[in-house]
């Protein structure tokens, strides 16, 4: 616990982000050759149906309007779909921080004095309720411990993307009783570990996580 590690940090995926100007182009295309589709068809047009040069142009405007509205729907409907996206991700992002695996896993990055991050440090990771927690196995003496309460910032790698973490102390006995069963709970089979993590000298360097 509390020992550098090496954390691999995936990139966010982008293909969102490039389909959107895909699809606006494609739109664009597509209203462009209908309008001009129409416009070739307005001799044929006047020849069957008749009616005058303003009746045309009510025509070829009747059909670009009819398109543009459909083009600024579809873009409307896929910006809301995107406010979803995002909104779910925002609540999966404890979930994230959370996930149970085998062995600690979480290595955090705390920011240090002079602005610079220090090595990734692994750590164990548990919740109470909607809120995480971290505590330093070392104690008060745990390097990564000590720059996370003096600077309050740093990285926590979640969701395979390295997320923006604020350190927040926090002074509640209720709450260091809660997180010592979460403990106990999450890693109660790592003997020799977890004991540490609820002996008094880490309780008092309990953390709580909030994302900037």
């Amino acid at each position: 616990m509390d020992r550098p590690a090496t954390s691999g940090c995936g990139g966010l995926e982008r293909s969102g982000s490039r389909a959107a100007p895909a699809a606006a182009v494609l739109g664009f295309f597509v209203i462009t050759l209908d309008a001009v589709i129409v416009n070739v068809a307005l001799p044929s047009i006047t020849r069957d149906l008749g009616g005058g040069i303003t009746g045309l142009q009510w025509v070829v405007d009747g059909y670009t309007l009819l398109f543009a509205a459909l083009l600024l729907w579809a873009g409307s409907l896929s910006g809301r779909r995107s406010s979803t996206l995002e909104r779910h991700r925002e609540g999966e992002h404890h979930d994230q921080l959370d996930q149970r695996r085998p062995e600690p896993d979480r290595a955090v990055t705390p920011r240090r004095r002079d602005g610079t991050h220090r090595a990734p440090t692994t750590i164990w990771v548990v919740r109470d309720g909607d809120d995480l927690f971290v505590r330093s196995w070392r104690g008060s003496r745990g390097a990564w411990f000590t720059d996370a309460r003096f600077t309050h910032g740093g990285h926590v790698p979640a969701g395979g993307v390295s997320r923006d973490v604020t350190f927040t102390e926090e002074d509640d006995p209720a709450v260091y009783d809660r997180v010592d069963n979460a403990y106990r709970t999450k890693y109660g089979r790592h003997s020799g570990y977890v004991e540490p993590m609820v002996a008094d000298t880490a309780r008092t360097t309990i953390l709580r996580l909030l994302r900037r």
